[in-house]
């Protein structure tokens, strides 16, 4: 276990981890609140903002926590609609690990690395090797889960180093 000194605070100062979740619930509603075109919603961003944002040729993976065909219908009419990819919840699983649930509903850091790999086309050459570097990560989760039924130690102590 490592021990951080804190620094003390001014006041009203965040944390870089309230910091993040910040910018992150700022991003979140403004993504969802803007994602509807301007005809729709007076926040709405128009096609030009909303290219500018998401590009017009890249592929897009989004992880949302919730039903995937919200996004796919907030983004429906918009140019890069053909390489938006949305991860999204599935119904899938019973009460298991919290890192498990995430795996059952291909939420998790090994499927969206795989879905980078096969979406991004300078990573072709490495692709099969990501792929099956990805197929053994959920296997030995599977075991690992199954034999001590608690999350692997790099999943379960992994913490944000932002």
């Amino acid at each position: 276990m490592r021990w951080y000194r804190m620094r003390p605070r001014k006041a009203g100062q965040k944390r870089a981890s309230q910091r993040m979740t910040l910018r992150w619930q700022w991003f979140w509603h403004k993504m969802m609140r803007e994602s509807l075109p301007r005809r729709l919603s007076p926040h709405g961003l128009s096609n030009r903002d909303f290219d500018a944002l998401f590009t017009t040729d890249r592929p897009i993976i989004f992880a949302y926590h919730g039903y995937p065909w919200l996004i796919h219908r907030l983004t429906y009419r918009r140019t890069n609609h053909g390489n938006l990819h949305v991860r999204g919840y599935k119904e899938e699983g019973t009460t298991s690990t919290p890192f498990d649930m995430v795996v059952r509903n291909d939420l998790d850091r090994f499927h969206l690395v795989a879905d980078v790999a096969e979406r991004v086309e300078s990573l072709a050459n490495v692709r099969p090797y990501i792929r099956q570097r990805v197929r053994d990560k959920l296997v030995e989760h599977g075991q690992y889960i199954v034999q001590h039924g608690i999350d692997m130690p790099e999943v379960a102590n992994w913490n944000w180093t932002y």
